[in-house]
């Protein structure tokens, strides 16, 4: 059975296979100008990546810069990334606002497991009670993302946020009681359940998982949109997680239940009362960000397997979604995407690069799998493509061999075996797990 093992993670190495790069030039290790054929590979119109860590307060490394400098400089490095980014193909990247790395993080320790990173550059103009960090801090922290963006929109590489839902600063949730008094239940028994919410991130300035039922919740997140992208009209829009931190237990997001017990089980489970509190998120969000010229994207997470989830989300918004539930198969991908793309969703696809969490990682896919996902995708119709690297869900270490299939997100990006073949994920990407004071 070990040996099995063994031979079917050694296969998944033929991830990164001749047949992938179509009869595009092969990236050279260090190229600094623009290669011919960085266009959008496969026919997709989008192509990019999502990062958990590092965030925009984060030294972003890799082939672009591999070592740490002398005197690092976050926005400069973000330029060099997006500048890479542009002269390999692709055209979008999605940064965390909310920073990961603890210790490590340049500007200050903190990790928010969930991206939400909102009272680190808004003024919260409308909600003052909101904010809970040096104004100064603050403004250092805009002109970064400013920079960042607005080089982003210079180069043709589409900047975005995401985050996970659903989160506020408890400097607000303390200033309104209304908003953690909930039925409970049943309806008309009320309880008051702001010392059930926690603080998950290392500084505990957020609280996580509030009601979006409640109207005052719903106009300050609606309010943090619009103010992020007053702030920064060159980014291009958000992506968000919806039913990622939403647990509330209240009658209006998980239905009457008949005790505690159920209800604390009933905030992980589908119910028609979820499906209306997301969907009525989608829908808000949609509208404001469309409002405001800017792209919403929608990560389809929350639906898992359940189709009854597709006819329930609204139309007219882009839907990132896992193309199956679990990838790791030796019979080929279980093609989730249909039911959405047959309901007339808009649809991306998304792909861990890396990271062991049920999207699949490819470094544990079979070696063709992610090929026929590719031609199935496009075969559909399906115009984006979003690789992931997830460093929530063991990211790799140092002693991993790691195979990056950039190759399918950029035509002429790591598509070299020289340089990626059997390099740990701290030759190429020293930055995602190291402390920053090492890699100098």
């Amino acid at each position: 059975m070990e040996s099995n093992r063994r031979d079917f993670l050694k296969a998944s190495a033929g991830l990164l296979g001749a047949s992938t790069l179509k009869g595009y030039p092969v990236w050279a290790e260090s190229s600094g100008e623009k290669t011919k054929g960085a266009s959008q590979p496969g026919g997709f119109e989008h192509t990019g990546i999502w990062y958990f860590l590092p965030s925009f307060f984060e030294y972003s490394l890799g082939p672009w810069q591999p070592t740490l400098p002398a005197n690092p400089d976050l926005a400069e490095l973000w330029k060099q990334t997006i500048d890479w980014y542009a002269d390999n193909g692709l055209n979008f990247i999605v940064i965390h606002l909310g920073p990961y790395g603890g210790e490590s993080v340049p500007i200050g320790p903190d990790r928010i497991r969930f991206g939400w990173g909102y009272h680190y550059v808004l003024n919260f103009d409308r909600f003052p009670e909101a904010r809970c960090l040096d104004e100064d801090f603050v403004k250092r922290n805009q002109d970064i993302v400013r920079q960042v963006t607005e080089h982003g929109r210079d180069k043709g590489v589409a900047v975005y946020t995401h985050h996970y839902n659903f989160l506020a600063p408890k400097t607000f949730v303390d200033a309104h009681p209304e908003i953690t008094r909930l039925e409970f239940l049943r309806k008309g028994s009320f309880v008051d359940a702001h010392g059930k919410l926690q603080c998950w991130d290392m500084r505990r300035l957020l609280y996580y998982d509030v009601c979006w039922n409640k109207p005052l919740y719903q106009e300050f997140v609606i309010s943090c949109f619009q103010e992020y992208h007053t702030l920064f009209p060159a980014a291009a829009g958000i992506l968000v997680t919806p039913g990622e931190r939403a647990r509330c237990q209240c009658v209006e997001c998980i239905g009457e239940r008949p005790n505690a017990q159920a209800a604390k089980v009933a905030r992980y489970q589908d119910s028609p009362q979820k499906r209306r509190t997301i969907a009525h998120f989608v829908k808000v969000f949609a509208k404001t960000l469309n409002d405001m010229g800017k792209k919403p994207l929608v990560r389809s997470w929350i639906a898992g397997v359940n189709e009854q989830w597709i006819d329930v989300l609204p139309k007219g918004v882009t839907y990132v979604t896992k193309y199956s539930v679990f990838d790791l198969t030796d019979g080929g991908p279980d093609p989730k995407i249909i039911p959405w793309i047959k309901a007339g969703h808009d649809m991306w696809l998304m792909k861990e690069i890396s990271g062991v969490e049920n999207a699949g990682p490819l470094v544990l896919t079979p070696p063709d799998a992610f090929d026929r996902i590719v031609d199935n995708c496009r075969s559909l119709g399906i115009r984006g493509v979003m690789g992931v690297f997830n460093s929530e869900w063991d990211y790799c270490t140092e002693e991993n061999e790691y195979n990056m299939p950039m190759s399918y997100f950029s035509p002429t990006a790591l598509a070299n075996d020289a340089v990626i073949r059997g390099k740990s994920v701290q030759t190429i990407t020293p930055t995602f797990l190291a402390d920053p004071g090492r890699l100098s």
